[in-house]
C-alpha cells in the first residue's frame, strides 16, 4: 500500500537525521496517520449508509478526501510560514552546493569513472553522490581535501557585496544601526520587500541595493551627515 511505503520511508529517515530532516520526516508520519484515520472514517460511514457498496465506491470516496486533505495541508503550510520551510530550502541549497563541489573536485583530481566510483564506495559506502546524506558529502569532500584538492575562490556574490558595502558604511560612521538587522531594514525601505537575508533578494533587486549602497558610500566618504 502507498501509505505503508510512505510510513516506512519516513520512519527510516528518522534514524540518524539532523533536526530539520527529522522534523520533515515527522510531518510525513503525521500526514500518514491523518490519512489512515480519514480512510477508516470513510469506510465506516460508507458501510453504514451503503452496506452493498463496492470497493470501487470506497476507493472513489477515499481518493476524493485524500486529494482534499493534501490540498488543505498545502494551504496550511503556506499560511503558517513555518521556519521548517525556510530551513528545508536552505538544506536543498546546501546539498546542491556540496554536490557541485564533489563533481568539481573529481574533475580537478582527474579521476576516471571507475576510480571515482571505487573511491566513493570506499569512503562513503555508496556508489553515487546522489545517494549521500550531509555527513557522507562532508566526509567525501574532506577526503578530497586530504588528497590535495582545494576549492577555488568563488567570485563575490551579490549578497556578499551588499554586506561588504554595509560594513564599509558602518566603518565610515554613516549608519545609525550597522547591524545585520539594520541592513535588512534598509533593504525593506529601499525595495519595499521583507527578506531574512540579502541572499534571498532577486537579482534585479539585489543589483539596485548594491547601487544604492555604492552611491551612499561615495557620499559618506565626503560627509557623515546622512545616516540610516
Amino acid at each position: 500500500m502507498l501509505l505503508d511505503e510512505m510510513e516506512a520511508r519516513a520512519q527510516r529517515q528518522l534514524d540518524g537525521m539532523t533536526v530539520n530532516r527529522d522534523a520533515m520526516a515527522r510531518d510525513v508520519l503525521d500526514l500518514v496517520a491523518a490519512v489512515r484515520r480519514a480512510r477508516s472514517a470513510i469506510a465506516d460511514k460508507l458501510h453504514r449508509e451503503k452496506p452493498d457498496a463496492s470497493m470501487g465506491d470506497f476507493e472513489a470516496a477515499f481518493d476524493s478526501l485524500f486529494g482534499d486533505l493534501f490540498g488543505a495541508q498545502a494551504v496550511t503550510a503556506r499560511a503558517s510560514g513555518r521556519a521548517t520551510a525556510t530551513v528545508s530550502l536552505d538544506a536543498v541549497r546546501q546539498r546542491k552546493a556540496e554536490l557541485a563541489q564533489i563533481h568539481i573536485a573529481r574533475a580537478d583530481l582527474h579521476l576516471q569513472e571507475d576510480e571515482y566510483r571505487q573511491l566513493l564506495l570506499d569512503v562513503t559506502g555508496k556508489t553515487s553522490s546522489a545517494e549521500l546524506d550531509a555527513a557522507g558529502r562532508r566526509r567525501l569532500l574532506a577526503h578530497f581535501k586530504a588528497c590535495g584538492w582545494a576549492p577555488k575562490h568563488k567570485p563575490f556574490s551579490q549578497a556578499e557585496k551588499i554586506e561588504w558595502f554595509w560594513r564599509r558604511l558602518g566603518q565610515a560612521g554613516a549608519l545609525r544601526d550597522p547591524s545585520a538587522q539594520g541592513l535588512i531594514a534598509f533593504i525593506g525601505r529601499t525595495r519595499g520587500m521583507e527578506v531574512s537575508h540579502p541572499r534571498f533578494l532577486p537579482v534585479r533587486d539585489a543589483s539596485a541595493v548594491i547601487e544604492a549602497l555604492k552611491a551612499w558610500l561615495k557620499r559618506a566618504s565626503t560627509t557623515t551627515e546622512e545616516r540610516a
